[in-house]
């Protein structure tokens, strides 16, 4: 189904969406559990890939049954992906170009993610994309994950515009489900991690960027 209305706004998630950031998890679980001497099992990355920090860092303590707390692992996560954020992650190919289009269309652009924003700030001043966004809202400040539409609600509601006047942009089923429920359009973009989940994303989609290079922007703007 394609949208019909006007669109004023854009929506963005981060990790999977316009980050190539997926695979960073995957080599943190990893060198998180190697230091302790253990390793990661397909199914413990499959459970933790679309995790909030604090569930996955229960999930872990319990699984492994770590002496750290739940706070300490977190920590130590949060210090090994900042420095990943902040030195490493890149942008999806032709991602740059694309918001590009979306501000010279005079669309307004907001990040909505899970990440803390002294994570993700720092790779998008590095990437040269931070100045083309309004603003961001973190699950954190909605105090709701992405499987409820809060956070788009409240990323259309800072913007000034109505969720049925914006596009959100994400890589997961449940995330595009919640963007429908808040009255979005939902667009999905492949991220290899879910590649698994592709016919889902596809179904829940109404629009849908396999590659953001082959993407044009006027399909959902008009």
């Amino acid at each position: 189904m394609k949208a019909a209305r006007r669109l004023h706004g854009a929506i963005f998630d981060l990790d999977g969406t316009l980050l190539d950031s997926m695979g960073l998890w995957a080599n943190i679980d990893a060198e998180f559990l190697a230091r302790r001497g253990l390793s990661v099992s397909a199914e413990y990355t499959q459970a933790v890939k679309h995790m909030h920090f604090d569930v996955a860092a229960q999930y872990t303590k319990q699984l492994f049954s770590l002496p750290e707390s739940v706070r300490e692992i977190k920590a130590e996560w949060r210090e090994m992906c900042a420095e990943a954020y902040a030195t490493r992650i890149e942008l999806k190919q032709g991602a740059q170009d694309y918001l590009s289009s979306l501000k010279d269309m005079g669309i307004s652009l907001y990040i909505a993610t899970v990440l803390e924003e002294e994570i993700f700030m720092p790779a998008l001043s590095r990437l040269s994309v931070r100045e083309m966004f309004d603003g961001a809202v973190t699950v954190a400040d909605v105090g709701k994950g992405k499987e409820c539409p809060d956070i788009y609600i409240a990323a259309a509601q800072r913007m000034g515009v109505k969720p049925c006047e914006c596009a959100v942009y994400e890589d997961i089923v449940p995330a595009l489900v919640s963007a429908k429920r808040a009255g979005c359009v939902a667009v999905g973009v492949y991220d290899a991690l879910s590649d698994d989940d592709t016919l889902a994303i596809k179904k829940e989609s109404d629009y849908y960027i396999k590659d953001f290079r082959n993407a044009d922007v006027k399909e959902i703007f008009r």
